[in-house]
């Protein structure tokens, strides 16, 4: 069982951190209009990985990086010009790391 906490310890740090750099592209997107750090292409390849990942670590995680995606996918071609998609992106940030905190909190 330490194997499996092990490795969801690692898969978690991961998302973890995935998460803080994805979170920095879509900042470099809409407050900097920064067109080369804020990239789309970088976000899809963040969100792509944090979902593979995720699914390493527990299903409600996997649930939360797999609605995470979802709200990419609706906001990505708007996420330069819009608050609001900048909040329904961070709020979903801020919801799979909750999970990933609760799942870390829960291991021996």
């Amino acid at each position: 069982m330490s194997e499996d906490n092990n490795n969801i310890r690692i898969a978690s740090f991961e998302v973890l951190k995935n998460l803080s750099e994805f979170g920095q592209v879509i900042f470099s997107a809409h407050y900097d209009q920064d067109e080369s750090t804020g990239n789309p292409r970088l976000g899809w390849i963040k969100i792509g990985l944090i979902v593979d990942l995720s699914s390493l670590i527990s299903p409600e995680v996997e649930t939360s990086a797999v609605q995470l995606k979802h709200r990419w996918n609706d906001s990505w071609l708007t996420i330069q010009a819009s608050q609001h998609d900048i909040g329904f992106i961070t709020d979903q940030i801020d919801a799979v790391r909750a999970n990933i905190k609760g799942k870390l909190a829960d291991l021996n």
